[in-house]
Protein backbone atom coordinates (compact mmCIF):
# COMPACT_ATOMS: atom_id res chain seq x y z
CA UNK A 1 0.00 0.00 0.00
CA UNK A 2 2.93 2.25 0.74
CA UNK A 3 4.11 2.08 -2.92
CA UNK A 4 0.70 3.08 -4.19
CA UNK A 5 0.52 6.02 -1.81
CA UNK A 6 3.99 7.14 -2.84
CA UNK A 7 3.01 6.83 -6.52
CA UNK A 8 -0.18 8.84 -5.98
CA UNK A 9 1.77 11.46 -4.03
CA UNK A 10 4.43 11.63 -6.75
CA UNK A 11 1.75 12.00 -9.44
CA UNK A 12 0.05 14.78 -7.45
CA UNK A 13 3.38 16.56 -6.97
CA UNK A 14 4.12 16.23 -10.68
CA UNK A 15 0.67 17.62 -11.52
CA UNK A 16 1.21 20.51 -9.09
CA UNK A 17 4.60 21.25 -10.63
CA UNK A 18 3.08 21.05 -14.10
CA UNK A 19 0.26 23.40 -13.07
CA UNK A 20 2.83 25.76 -11.57
CA UNK A 21 4.94 25.58 -14.74
CA UNK A 22 1.88 26.33 -16.88
CA UNK A 23 0.96 29.27 -14.65
CA UNK A 24 4.55 30.57 -14.82
CA UNK A 25 4.58 30.19 -18.59
CA UNK A 26 1.29 32.10 -18.88
CA UNK A 27 2.68 34.87 -16.68
CA UNK A 28 5.89 35.06 -18.73
CA UNK A 29 3.87 35.06 -21.95
CA UNK A 30 1.70 37.90 -20.64
CA UNK A 31 4.81 39.81 -19.62
CA UNK A 32 6.40 39.27 -23.04
CA UNK A 33 3.25 40.40 -24.82
CA UNK A 34 3.00 43.49 -22.61
CA UNK A 35 6.69 44.29 -23.23
CA UNK A 36 6.30 43.76 -26.98
CA UNK A 37 3.27 46.04 -27.06
CA UNK A 38 5.13 48.71 -25.09
CA UNK A 39 8.13 48.43 -27.43
CA UNK A 40 5.88 48.64 -30.48
CA UNK A 41 4.21 51.74 -29.06
CA UNK A 42 7.61 53.32 -28.35
CA UNK A 43 8.81 52.52 -31.88
CA UNK A 44 5.60 54.01 -33.33
CA UNK A 45 5.92 57.14 -31.18
CA UNK A 46 9.61 57.53 -32.13
CA UNK A 47 8.79 57.12 -35.83
CA UNK A 48 5.99 59.67 -35.55
CA UNK A 49 8.31 62.10 -33.76
CA UNK A 50 11.05 61.66 -36.38
CA UNK A 51 8.55 62.12 -39.21
CA UNK A 52 7.26 65.33 -37.61
CA UNK A 53 10.80 66.62 -37.11
CA UNK A 54 11.63 65.85 -40.76
CA UNK A 55 8.41 67.56 -41.88
CA UNK A 56 9.09 70.61 -39.73
CA UNK A 57 12.67 70.80 -41.03
CA UNK A 58 11.55 70.58 -44.66
CA UNK A 59 8.84 73.17 -44.11
CA UNK A 60 11.31 75.57 -42.49
CA UNK A 61 13.77 75.08 -45.34
CA UNK A 62 11.01 75.59 -47.93
CA UNK A 63 9.80 78.71 -46.11
CA UNK A 64 13.35 80.10 -46.00
CA UNK A 65 13.94 79.33 -49.68
CA UNK A 66 10.57 80.84 -50.61
CA UNK A 67 11.28 84.00 -48.67
CA UNK A 68 14.72 84.27 -50.31
CA UNK A 69 13.21 83.81 -53.77
CA UNK A 70 10.56 86.41 -52.97
CA UNK A 71 13.17 88.88 -51.74
CA UNK A 72 15.25 88.32 -54.88
CA UNK A 73 12.21 88.85 -57.12
CA UNK A 74 11.31 91.99 -55.20
CA UNK A 75 14.87 93.31 -55.64
CA UNK A 76 14.73 92.62 -59.37
CA UNK A 77 11.36 94.37 -59.63
CA UNK A 78 12.77 97.45 -57.89
CA UNK A 79 15.76 97.50 -60.25
CA UNK A 80 13.49 97.20 -63.27
CA UNK A 81 11.19 99.93 -61.95
CA UNK A 82 14.17 102.24 -61.41
CA UNK A 83 15.46 101.43 -64.87
CA UNK A 84 12.06 102.22 -66.40
CA UNK A 85 11.85 105.50 -64.47
CA UNK A 86 15.34 106.46 -65.62
CA UNK A 87 14.54 105.69 -69.25
CA UNK A 88 11.25 107.62 -69.04
CA UNK A 89 12.72 110.80 -67.54
CA UNK A 90 14.19 112.17 -70.83
CA UNK A 91 11.00 111.26 -72.69
CA UNK A 92 8.91 113.04 -70.07
CA UNK A 93 10.85 116.27 -70.61
CA UNK A 94 10.38 115.95 -74.38
CA UNK A 95 6.66 115.29 -73.95
CA UNK A 96 6.26 118.36 -71.70
CA UNK A 97 8.13 120.47 -74.28
CA UNK A 98 5.77 119.23 -77.06
CA UNK A 99 2.66 119.95 -75.02
CA UNK A 100 3.92 123.46 -74.25
CA UNK A 101 4.84 124.03 -77.89
CA UNK A 102 1.43 122.84 -79.01
CA UNK A 103 -0.31 125.17 -76.60
CA UNK A 104 1.68 128.19 -77.79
Amino acid sequence: MYVIEETVRAVKEAEAKADSSVADAKTRASDLIRDAEANAEKIRADAKKKAKEAYDSRMARARTEGEAALAEAEGQMKKEAESLKASCAPKEDAAVDRVIAALL
